[in-house]
């Protein structure tokens, strides 16, 4: 997480703690979670009471919804993870009104990060 933005009267952009907790709250979201990309084309999803019935090349997968964390994404891809969290990254800090820039990576290996930056106008 990389955050720009104006100096506060605290001569500091963001107390860093402060991003940390927001960025750790974000990442429980998914931890240790199947993360299902709702808007993939390729699956077809069904709202089971307790659980996800996902179909796709013909096979059958249902996970108790525990497991689970349905995301708006077409895709799980780094790229579209960083998308989602930066976004999320961005209306946890827009009302501080000082946060121009947010940019978010998600790595998948050493080298293979997807990154995804947002402009927060609050100039």
């Amino acid at each position: 997480m990389e955050v720009e933005g104006e100096l506060t009267e605290d001569a500091w952009v963001i107390d860093f703690g402060e991003l940390k907790r927001i960025g750790e709250a974000l990442c429980q979201e998914l931890d240790h979670r199947f993360l299902l990309p709702r808007d993939n084309p390729a699956l077809n999803i069904s709202d089971l009471d307790d659980a996800w019935q996902i179909t796709s090349a013909g096979r059958r997968y249902v996970i108790p919804k525990s497991d689970v964390c349905v995301l708006p994404l077409d895709n799980s891809t780094a790229e579209r993870l960083a998308e989602w969290f930066c976004h999320r990254l961005a209306e946890a800090l827009t009302e501080r009104g000082n946060i121009t820039s947010i940019s978010v990576g998600v790595e998948e290996a050493p080298g293979q990060t997807g990154w995804c930056t947002l402009s927060l106008g609050n100039r």
